[in-house]
């Protein structure tokens, strides 16, 4: 049986939580009534949460400020994050910081734990695929469906035999850091990423071994989604014979500095 929540101690940590959260957009419409009600009654028939009868009304208060679909956010995360094995007052915190996020966030939160934590997947402890969910949702401010999907499409290239056929762990956190490259810029990174190492393993081309080459792509990339296409082209130009006739060392080079400029410059950078 799990251990009673220590909801004493706990509670005020929930409420500072949610007082600080906010919905990613301002709702439209607030079923403030139906989720209170959805959410309360979860506590009180989940009889292993243990959760005293005045706890779970103000917890379900605080659900109840996210508004439309809050409960389900809330019922969604906490369930699953307890069926794994969390501990019910994390599992519960986090269900209610979800409560308060979009729908977006709760789904990319959802399919990032599970693919991480799954035998069949990354098969990681329940702290590190709790730690790889938050860091491309609570921790992350971009373009939830473009995090999402570049996090699967990154993570399946990785563990594909017939691609790098890395370590499952090593693919988790790599996937996850090229997903979050695409935060500075508002989309999605996957694509040219992809597009980088087929160029870039590629005869002709740079034929570099794939360790050289995904060390190169995970540096164009953080030079933006027109890094890797700006370094192609100059690579070509730069070892063709009608263009600069540079060696492979050195066009690599020339074509690495013409992808950093890739992003506009800043204020402070262009003085």
């Amino acid at each position: 049986m799990r251990k009673p929540v220590p909801f004493a101690l706990a509670l005020s940590l929930l409420m500072a939580s949610a007082a600080s959260a906010a919905p990613a957009t301002p709702p439209t419409d607030c079923s403030s009534a139906k989720e209170y009600i959805t959410a309360h009654e979860y506590l009180r028939q989940e009889k292993d949460l243990q959760v005293p009868e005045a706890d779970a009304r103000k917890l379900a208060l605080h659900i109840a400020a996210g508004c439309t679909g809050s409960a389900n956010r809330f019922i969604r995360v906490s369930r699953l994050l307890i069926g794994s094995g969390l501990s019910s007052s994390d599992a519960l915190k986090l269900g209610q910081d979800f409560a308060a996020r979009s729908e977006a966030e709760t789904e990319t939160f959802l399919t990032v734990f599970k693919r991480a934590f799954l035998k069949e997947q990354l098969d990681l402890d329940i702290g590190a695929s709790v730690r790889l969910a938050k860091s491309l949702t609570l921790e992350f401010e971009g373009d939830q469906a473009a995090v999402k999907n570049d996090f699967e499409t990154v993570l399946d290239f990785c563990t594909r035999t017939d691609s790098l056929n890395l370590p499952r762990p090593q693919c988790g956190v790599f996937a996850a850091e090229i997903a979050r490259a695409g935060q500075e810029w508002g989309g999605s990174v996957a694509r040219p990423f992809l597009d980088a190492m087929q160029f870039l393993r590629a005869n002709p081309g740079p034929n570099l071994s794939s360790g050289d080459a995904l060390k190169l792509a995970r540096e164009l990339v953080k030079h933006g989604p027109l890094a890797p296409a700006n370094f192609t082209q100059g690579y070509r130009y730069a070892s063709a014979e009608s263009g600069l006739n540079l060696a492979r060392n050195e066009a690599v080079a020339f074509a690495r500095e013409l992808a950093s400029k890739s992003r506009p410059l800043k204020k402070s950078e262009a003085k």
